[in-house]
């Protein structure tokens, strides 16, 4: 992907027909000459088709449990999380509909701690063959990869560090001794994670900066303090929470 390359909220936004007239037609004009963008909108297009049928069977298992509370019998398997793969294409159908929430509202509690002015982190997780957009809160796995993207209004500077569940912190981006430029917009990181075997509930903050500010000292003092709201000078914090366990 090149910079002037579209980012996966707008391909979203293009097949929801939520661009105007003037951001579609750029849109347009970029894909019959790229290739790669093409090929994402092609990927977007097929998992949007395919919301349709794991929505059904959610609908189907509500139906169930509605039946079993009239008849008077528990239903705590199907009133408990639903299987993996239909809770992640309801929260992709949701973000769709409100507009990517995970880029773009500031979801209650501590699965998301939105900085007032400031950047916003999103992700994208791939298992199995698979990529779906991710949203505060979700359930992931050891091995999932993880696609990390960010919209801001201005320039500056980005890394992101972890707490996992063993309160150990960590720089998942950039794999370099400061945060990396980045410039204006809706883009997804260059590089990539693979989340480790450490289960439990995962914190990941995002630090928007005026400067290239060093991470080391960074991240031994949120090892050292992980419960401690995260304060750097120059920058604004967008920390998102997640649940790491096993199958």
């Amino acid at each position: 992907m090149t910079p002037d390359c579209l980012s996966s909220l707008a391909i979203d936004r293009l097949l929801a027909g939520e661009l105007g007239a003037d951001e579609r037609r750029t849109a347009e004009a970029h894909l019959a000459e790229c290739a790669a963008c093409r090929a994402r909108r092609e990927h977007a297009a097929a998992f949007r088709a395919s919301l349709g049928a794991e929505l059904g069977t959610l609908g189907s298992l509500e139906s169930m449990r509605r039946t079993a509370r009239a008849a008077g019998r528990p239903s705590s398997r199907l009133g408990g999380r639903a299987t993996l793969a239909s809770a992640l294409a309801v929260a992709a159908a949701l973000l769709l509909i409100l507009h990517r929430g995970a880029l773009e509202s500031s979801p209650d509690g501590a699965s998301s701690t939105r900085t007032k002015g400031g950047g916003r982190l999103g992700f994208f997780v791939k298992r199995a063959g698979a990529v779906v957009r991710g949203v505060p809160g979700q359930a992931l796995r050891p091995g999932d990869a993880i696609e990390f993207t960010y919209s801001a209004k201005k320039d500056g500077y980005l890394a992101v560090l972890s707490v996992d569940g063993a309160g150990r912190a960590s720089v998942y981006y950039p794999s370099a001794p400061r945060a990396r430029r980045f410039i204006a917009g809706e883009r997804p990181l260059d590089e990539s994670t693979v989340l480790d075997g450490v289960v439990g509930d995962e914190r990941w903050l995002a630090l928007f900066c005026d400067d290239a500010v060093e991470l080391e000292p960074i991240r031994a003092r949120l090892e050292h303090h992980p419960l401690r709201p995260l304060q750097v000078a120059g920058c604004s914090v967008d920390a998102v929470g997640v649940t790491k366990e096993t199958q």
